[in-house]
């Protein structure tokens, strides 16, 4: 992934939690046997609780659930986003519905190191510029989109201006060519097939003469 264009759709409510994001399932109070895994999250599982009714019926106002915002590639969120918990469930709710890149001015440390390892893009801003970007992706699609240049590290707002942000190096690598911090690690074989065999030559004791798997 290097681009993504879409509409971009603002939650700017401050701490929200993963467990706001995607709420416990019927099926998780069973424990862990019964978490599933990312094939087990849906698209409606998403901000459940404020998307839906008792009844199932759509709350009418709700951003996600207005046409503009329907297909949205983009979330826009208040400070803390994702905070208190490591439940990995919202950032496959958020994958389910189609969001590629989360917009806040600060993420919860676990949240954000599950957006990396998930493909989606944790993009950091000044909140004042945050709030500014919510109002210009308002409209939605298709007269307010967004753009994502994560090549260049840029955000392109829907009157063209261009915002720059930060990601370590490896990280936008990873996002860019959708490796996982498995692949990232193999594609430095060589180097570390090189120090395994320095190192076991001046060290056997430590390698009890194993092999590199």
């Amino acid at each position: 992934m290097s681009e993504v264009i879409g509409a971009a759709a603002a939650v700017l409510r401050p701490n929200i939690d993963p467990m706001i994001i995607a709420p416990r399932t019927p099926a998780e109070k069973g424990g862990a046997a019964t978490q599933g895994a990312a094939e087990s999250v849906k698209s409606t599982d998403l901000f459940r609780f404020w998307r839906f009714n008792d009844d199932g019926t759509e709350v009418a106002d709700f951003v996600l659930n207005r046409p503009p915002f329907r297909e949205a590639r983009f979330l826009i969120a208040g400070p803390n986003f994702g905070c208190g918990s490591a439940r990995e469930h919202a950032v496959w709710a958020l994958l389910a519905y189609g969001i590629r890149a989360v917009i806040a001015p600060s993420f919860g440390p676990l949240f954000q190191s599950g957006c990396f390892k998930n493909g989606i893009v944790p993009v950091e801003l000044d909140e004042s510029e945050t709030v500014r970007l919510a109002e210009e992706c308002a409209p939605g699609a298709p007269s307010a989109l967004l753009t994502l240049d994560l090549e260049n590290l840029l955000l392109i707002s829907p009157r063209g201006r261009k915002l720059t942000f930060a990601l370590p190096e490896f990280r936008r690598r990873q996002l860019r060519d959708g490796l996982d911090e498995i692949d990232t690690t193999l594609q430095s074989l060589g180097e570390i097939e090189r120090f395994y065999r320095q190192a076991s030559a001046v060290r056997p004791w430590m390698y009890n003469g194993e092999e590199l798997a």
